[in-house]
């Protein structure tokens, strides 16, 4: 049977040939099975800040410092844990540009409507499959830098890089030669020599230029997918089609200069040993990096076209975490602002928590330590630059103006600086104070005003600021009642999500300098309740004593706060009855001495 042996052959082939084939299929579905199943669910990924926070510095260098949250308000309401929790991404670009975005005010209502149109069309699973396969081969470490080819200034290659070109022209010249002057041959074979040496001269320069420029092909590969994906919109496609045609002949260039030159065949050893004899990578260079400084606008277009599609891929997993959401709804300036059923995203069995801020325009959070105060401030702010930046809330109705949002919750000392915790305070909120006479609508958020110095001072500077900031002026003072007790306007607060009736009568508080600002200021200090009346409502964080511990519920509540359970848990703790019952008869004799201070 003669054919016996060219059959086993061909089957041998054909069996290489199919585990060659299905081997990677097999992979990839294993890869789109994890994907499936991780769909909806935080990365787990610890991201380095400096990294992903480079590309945003960048931007914000390039306006000058303006259309950034400031760096108080990032830190205050934690937000690179935010950024961790969202960051479902699938390339560097997408990340950078999702960290980008938090930190950046310059979205509209128009820009955000955008965004959530993409986020919206990554409901389709097969889509978001092929997306996430094309981003993948954009997460190598050297992406961390690429956005720098689009923004930063390139450097122009020194005088005597002219050589290159020459040189490359005397080799072509010479070796066309060889047949009618055959000593031309030996020029040749020096000329290899000569660029050898000029290859090692121009090698320092090479590497990393050649990186950005392989990266920058895997970004336009990239777009060139996205470009030709029917779930996207025709607008959005034609303007990357029109930016990846004007990147054209910088994509040639990057493609020779970011080829894999790590092959043994005889093709790729052919085809650097043209390079050696003709400088092809260093004209490559200066050819790419003469056509790159006329399309910088373009390859920045495409990276944020990119990025921003990842990052609305990240905040449709979000969506899908089964974590309750909404979408803002943007109201005008005179309006009021509305949180129903507002949660932290970062903690788990969040109780929810309902707040209306109009009138009046500034409420005062009381209660004990751990009862959920400061929390309640980070979780306000927190939903409104999501709000603003990712168009997604995690509440069942968000309905406000667009805010300006500040916060100084966590100052600390600065020792570079040389600056206390109460300085650094101060100039935090000598800041807020200027920025007071902005036309924007601003939310501003307080913990513990001024607790770095003694009481009298910190109620008399914390009462001034507050109302300054929601009226404009310090006026005089309420009388206080003359028992002594909280004034029943005080104690009204819009906790069900609705001003109480005494409150929506009241008229708006609307600064004569044209801003408007809603404050909410958590306070240990009762004092200020009865010094701020009518401006802010007050409500409070209930607690109490069990089973020899404090408990909490976590529900905001209308009015002060009224217990007492931080002495009492001296007793449950095991502190001798002399000294809790000497601490709450010094506690008491104190209140009447502020209630009454002739007498005492």
């Amino acid at each position: 049977m003669p054919w016996l042996g060219p059959v086993l052959a061909l089957t041998v082939v054909a069996t290489l040939a199919a585990i060659a084939y299905l081997r990677p299929l097999r992979k990839s579905r294993q890869v789109d099975a994890r994907r499936l199943a991780e769909w909806g669910r935080p990365k787990g990924r610890d991201p380095d800040p400096a990294l992903v926070g480079v590309y945003h510095a960048a931007r914000v260098s390039k306006r000058g410092g303006a259309g950034a949250l400031d760096a108080r308000t990032w830190d205050d309401l934690d937000l690179d844990a935010v950024f961790a929790f969202l960051d479902r991404t699938e390339s560097v670009p997408g990340r950078q540009v999702l960290y980008d975005r938090l930190r950046s005010t310059t979205h509209s209502p128009e820009s955000l409507a955008a965004f959530d149109d993409l986020a919206e069309r990554f409901r389709d699973g097969p889509f978001r499959l092929r997306t996430q396969r094309w981003l993948e081969p954009l997460n190598a470490q050297s992406v961390y830098w690429l956005w720098s080819l689009a923004l930063e200034p390139i450097e122009r290659l020194p005088r005597w890089a002219a050589v290159y070109p020459i040189f490359a022209v005397l080799m072509l010249v010479s070796i066309c030669l060889i047949p009618a002057f055959h000593p031309l041959a030996v020029v040749s074979a020096l000329g290899l020599i000569v660029g050898i040496l000029l290859r090692a001269r121009f090698g320092f320069r090479l590497v990393p230029i050649a990186n950005s420029f392989r990266d920058m092909v895997r970004l336009l590969n990239a777009a060139d997918r996205f470009a030709d994906a029917p779930e996207l919109a025709e607008e959005l496609r034609g303007e990357l089609k029109a930016r990846l045609a004007a990147l054209a002949r910088v994509r040639q260039f990057g493609g020779w200069l970011g080829r894999d030159t790590g092959g043994a065949d005889l093709v790729g050893l052919f085809i650097e040993y043209l390079n050696l004899l003709f400088c092809l990578d260093a004209n490559a260079v200066m050819l790419a990096v003469a056509e790159m400084r006329r399309r910088q606008g373009d390859l920045h277009a495409v990276f944020e076209t990119v990025g921003s599609l990842d990052a609305a891929l990240a905040v449709a997993s979000v969506r899908a975490s089964g974590l309750a959401w909404t979408r803002p709804i943007f109201a005008p300036p005179v309006a009021a602002a509305i949180f129903d059923d507002v949660r932290h995203p970062l903690v788990d069995e969040c109780v929810p928590n309902s707040i209306t801020l109009g009138s009046p325009a500034g409420v005062l959070v009381t209660g004990a330590n751990m009862t959920g105060k400061s929390t309640f401030l980070r979780t306000i702010g927190v939903n409104a630059v999501l709000a603003q930046t990712i168009h997604t809330v995690f509440a069942s109705r968000y309905e406000a103006p667009w805010l300006s949002v500040h916060s100084c919750i966590t100052p600390a000392d600065d020792l570079q600086a040389g600056k206390s915790y109460y300085q650094a305070e101060v100039e935090t909120l000598v800041a807020m104070l200027r920025a007071a006479g902005s036309e924007n609508v601003r939310l501003s958020l307080f913990d513990e005003l001024f607790r770095g110095t003694n009481t009298l001072d910190r109620i008399g500077a914390a009462s001034a600021v507050l109302e300054y900031l929601v009226r404009g002026s310090t006026p005089s003072p309420p009388p206080e009642p003359a028992d002594g007790r909280t004034p029943e306007s005080a104690v009204q607060s819009p906790v069900s999500g609705v001003p109480a009736p005494e409150e929506a009568a009241r008229p708006q508080i609307v600064d004569g300098r044209g801003g408007r600002c809603f404050v909410l200021a958590a306070t240990h200090d009762l004092e200020l309740v009865s010094l701020l009346t009518p401006d802010y409502a007050v409500v409070h964080f209930a607690d109490q004593l069990g089973d020899n511990t404090l408990q909490f519920d976590y529900k905001l509540r209308p009015g002060p706060t009224t217990t007492r359970n931080a002495i009492a848990l001296l007793g449950v703790l095991g502190a001798p009855q002399e000294v809790v019952a000497e601490a709450l008869g010094r506690t008491e004799r104190l209140r009447e001495g502020r209630r009454n201070p002739a007498e005492s």
